[in-house]
């Protein structure tokens, strides 16, 4: 609307946000939602956002019709990946099968095992790091022999997408 003289026609308030961070750039097919209500926990009523565009490489607007109450910020679905933590950490998940948490779940407490490297280098040591892992797992695998199969062993060195979440208490 930059040189447009004329009055932007509104005829209720409006109400929006401005994203400036490189998460923006980062990840060009992050998914943005707005949600009118939420119990604290769970959203509902999706707000379709007026307007949502990129104005430059690490800065986003959102206008929305009405005032959100959570508002959540999810990685692509395609940014999965194998990867480690900061400070080269995994934390640990269960596998075995029939048993809850699900597979695939963070262990509570928090398990964790520090990535070995090869010698200085930044090449893992797989092999140190599948032996570690079957140690801490004991008992927790889906075999009597507390080997871990290579599925298993996947399932620790996954990264799934991540969401983000804020929320609005004076709008709930």
């Amino acid at each position: 609307m930059l040189g447009n003289t004329t009055p932007f026609p509104v005829s209720k308030a409006i109400a929006g946000f401005l994203v400036r961070s490189q998460i923006v750039s980062g990840y060009p097919g992050i998914e943005i939602n707005c949600y009118g209500t939420t119990d604290g926990k769970t959203p509902s009523n999706l707000i379709t956002p007026l307007r949502m565009e990129q104005l430059n490489k690490d800065i986003l607007l959102c206008l929305l019709p009405t005032m959100p109450a959570w508002i959540e910020f999810n990685q692509p679905m395609e940014a999965i990946g194998f990867g480690v933590d900061e400070g080269n950490l995994i934390y640990l998940r269960t596998v075995k099968v029939g048993e809850l948490p699900l597979p695939g779940s963070i262990i509570q407490p928090e398990l964790q095992q520090a990535i070995p490297f090869r010698g200085t280098s930044t090449v893992l040591d797989i092999q140190t790091l599948q032996i570690q892992v079957q140690q801490k797992l004991q008992g927790q695998l889906n075999n009597t022999d507390n080997l871990i199969s290579p599925a298993e062993f996947v399932i620790q060195l996954l990264q799934a997408p991540e969401k983000m979440v804020f929320q609005n208490s004076t709008s709930a």
